[in-house]
């Protein structure tokens, strides 16, 4: 799982250089073309993390609800992200990656709810989740990276 967690820390780190410098408005726009923007997809992988790894293990989500529920799967990036939305965003990147990935080596998840994702993974243990979760972040540092052009 080591590869995993190392994948995640690289991809937070490209968000955090990506995302630095960036105004809320710049973060906020949705380039021509597109349905989401910079923030949104930084907000989804924040949220897809507590998802795949919490609510599918019972244990209480780290971050606040209310970005979970903003940045979930099936949203859109409708309403404009505020300053303090953003900072607090950022301020927990790395924290919720230590979080899963200490909580992973202290074997605090202990069930799994399986599910399949809208493309057809089947996700049936956590060690799956992760995995699938470091692919999926990884789709979405490639929107950012593309986005940051636009903005």
């Amino acid at each position: 799982m080591k590869i995993h967690f190392d994948t995640l820390k690289f991809s937070r780190t490209r968000i955090t250089e990506l995302i630095d410098g960036l105004s809320v408005e710049q973060l906020n726009k949705i380039p021509e073309g597109l349905k989401s923007n910079i923030i949104w997809n930084v907000g989804h992988v924040l949220a897809s993390q507590q998802l795949f790894m919490y609510k599918r293990t019972g244990l209480p989500f780290t971050i606040k609800p209310e970005i979970t529920e903003k940045f979930k799967s099936g949203t859109e990036a409708k309403t404009d992200v505020t300053k303090e939305e953003v900072d607090y965003m950022k301020s927990i990147l790395f924290t919720t990656l230590e979080k899963v990935q200490n909580d992973y080596n202290s074997r605090e998840f202990k069930q799994f709810d399986a599910f399949v994702t809208k493309r057809g993974v089947e996700i049936n243990t956590v060690e799956s989740a992760i995995a699938f979760h470091t692919f999926h972040e990884g789709v979405h540092l490639g929107w950012i990276w593309t986005m940051r052009k636009l903005v």
